[in-house]
């Protein structure tokens, strides 16, 4: 079942999503009165969100299909690459993260 012409998700992919979309989350919030940071800060976060979209479902099919990538960092990088995606939905559900 595993097949060798899927490609792993490289690492740095996994980790620069999510950080991308966290330190737009924390320029907002620190810099939310000035305009210009508010917007470029809500746009960046949301192409990372984005990105997440995309990123996500790509590390998680190859983990399923190719067994030989199944490995921590691999697990870890997509469950962390996750993370924004969970904190738009939580905001959507719940009204907050």
């Amino acid at each position: 079942m595993a097949n060798s012409k899927v490609a792993p998700m490289p690492i740095w992919i996994l980790f620069a999503v999510p950080t991308a979309a966290f330190a737009a989350l924390a320029c907002l919030i620190a810099f939310g009165r000035n305009p210009i940071v508010a917007q470029v800060a809500g746009i960046v976060g949301l192409f990372s969100v984005g990105a997440a979209f995309v990123v996500v479902p790509a590390a998680i099919y190859t983990l399923v299909v190719n067994r030989g990538l199944r490995t921590i960092p691999q697990f870890i990088g997509t469950a962390f690459c996750s993370l924004p995606i969970l904190g738009m939905l939580a905001s959507f559900l719940f009204g907050g993260i």
